[in-house]
Parts: structure tokens; C-alpha cells; sequence
């Protein structure tokens, strides 16, 4: 045999030695015997090649708990799964909206006490003015009408206070083919929008027209309500709108961290297989 190939054999033996002496607690490792490790490495039952499996990692992120955090403030989830830049287009998204929704409720608020205000000024809406028309439709006499109309003395009293609402809608209902609403008591919603929305309620207004005249006349005050009105239940629906993104934009951020956690354990899988 000649002399370089002996020295190689030598070689190999002494390395194999080596690594067996360094990793005597390694139970899938070599022995250091030559004879015994050249067939373990071409063993199908070598205990190494366990070694080549997969290796499952502790850094999973939870799916349902970064779909959570997302659901209760979006970007959380995100952030937890590291997508930063994702995290923080949610955030803003929902701050936005949320800041849009609350200034547009407080104009809408101050827009409808506005037009709330407008309407109690009695120089400029009166229900005794109404109520006197619809007096004069069904043909009731001044004598009848003190009993449903209270024309008390008393001084400083609203209008609205002057009037017995429950003659008044029974009247209201009397006029047939006529009124097709009934007024809804002061202070109500319906109040308010009905004496700008319907022309039978032009007669309460300043300016309106008289007993024996066509209610289809409706002054110029009126639309000058209604239009505040109107400006009022814009801001109210823009606030609305706002709102709505803020719950899709939680319900997206929600999904998007769940997904985002998946794909996140995903690669930590494939990093463990190309690392192992």
C-alpha cells in the first residue's frame, strides 16, 4: 500500500476520533471507532439524520390573539406580528376617522340647537299662529277655539304652552283631504322637522300665510330653517360616515393581524428548515 494512502486512512481515523471526544453527550454523534461510525453513516437507522427534520420553533405568534388585539385597537395586532408599517396605516386610519366623526357630531349638535333656537323664537314660529289657521279650516268660531286655544293672560308663556295639543291634532285630523300630518308635541325631533318639512305648517311662520289662504304659500323664514336644518342633518350623516370606518377599519386591521400571524409562522417554519 503505498505510503500517502496509509497517512490518509491515518488522518481520517484521528479526525473521527477528535469529533467523537467533542461530542461525547451526543447521542446521535460518532463513536470514534472507524470501523463501527463508517457503518452508522451509511445506516439507514443512523440516529444523525434525525437531526434533518423539521425543527418546530417557540416563536409562533397567535393568529386569534393578533386578530383580537387588531379588533380592540387596529395596528395592534400588526405590531405584534412586526408588520410596523402596516400597524401604523391602521392606527392612523382609525385616529382619523374618530377625530372626523367627533367634529362633525359637534358642529351638527351646535348646528341643531341653532335651528332649535330659531324655531322657539315665537317672533318667528308660533303654534298659536297654526293653530288658529287650522281653527279657520275646520270653521270653528272664535268662541270655540278659546277652549282648545288657551288664550290665558298670562304673559312670558311660549306659544307651544298656549295650546291644548291633544284638540289640536284632533282638529288637524278633521280637515279632510287636507293636513296630512299631526303636530308632534314641542321638543320632539318630529316637531322640529315637521314645521320646516311640510307647507301645512307655513301658516305658523312669520309672515305666513293668514286664516282663509292657501298654506302652499310658504315665506321666505321658512326655507331659511329648513336650510339650517338640512346643514344639521349633513353634519350629523358625515359624522355618521365616520363612524362606520372606524368599526371596518377595526374589522380589516382585525383580519389582516390574523392573516399576518399566519404568514409569519409560516416563514419562521421556513427559516427553521433552512437553518436546520
Amino acid at each position: 500500500m503505498p505510503v500517502y494512502n496509509k497517512f490518509f486512512i491515518l488522518v481520517c481515523a484521528l479526525a473521527l476520533n477528535i469529533f467523537a471526544q467533542t461530542n461525547p453527550d451526543d447521542k446521535g454523534g460518532l463513536s470514534g471507532n472507524l470501523s463501527f461510525d463508517s457503518k452508522m453513516i451509511f445506516s439507514s437507522n443512523m440516529p444523525a439524520k434525525q437531526n434533518l427534520l423539521p425543527v418546530e420553533s417557540s416563536g409562533r405568534k397567535s393568529p386569534a390573539l393578533a386578530g383580537l388585539m387588531s379588533l380592540i385597537i387596529p395596528g395592534a395586532g400588526e405590531l405584534y406580528t412586526g408588520r410596523y408599517e402596516e400597524a401604523a396605516v391602521f392606527f392612523a386610519v382609525d385616529v382619523a376617522a374618530i377625530i372626523v366623526a367627533t367634529a362633525y357630531n359637534s358642529k351638527a349638535k351646535n348646528k341643531t340647537n341653532e335651528f332649535q333656537n330659531y324655531a322657539d323664537n315665537g317672533d318667528k314660529w308660533s303654534v298659536v299662529r297654526y293653530a288658529n289657521y287650522v281653527a279657520d279650516k275646520n270653521g270653528i268660531d272664535t268662541a270655540i277655539s278659546k277652549t282648545w286655544i288657551n288664550r290665558s293672560t298670562t304673559t312670558g308663556l311660549p306659544s307651544w304652552k298656549l295650546v291644548n295639543w291633544d284638540s289640536l291634532n284632533y282638529y288637524e285630523e278633521q280637515i279632510g283631504g287636507g293636513f296630512s300630518h299631526k303636530l308632534e308635541r314641542h321638543g320632539l325631533q318630529q316637531y322640529y322637522e315637521l314645521i320646516g318639512k311640510y307647507p301645512q305648517y307655513s301658516p305658523g311662520w312669520d309672515g305666513g300665510p293668514s286664516p282663509g289662504q292657501d298654506y302652499h304659500n310658504v315665506p321666505e323664514i321658512a326655507f331659511i330653517y329648513d336650510a339650517m336644518r338640512g346643514k344639521a342633518n349633513d353634519y350629523y350623516n358625515y359624522s355618521s360616515k365616520a363612524i362606520v370606518v372606524v368599526y371596518l377599519n377595526h374589522f380589516l386591521s382585525a383580519i389582516n393581524a390574523a392573516w399576518d400571524a399566519v404568514l409569519y409562522n409560516k416563514d419562521l417554519k421556513l427559516s427553521s428548515r433552512i437553518e436546520t
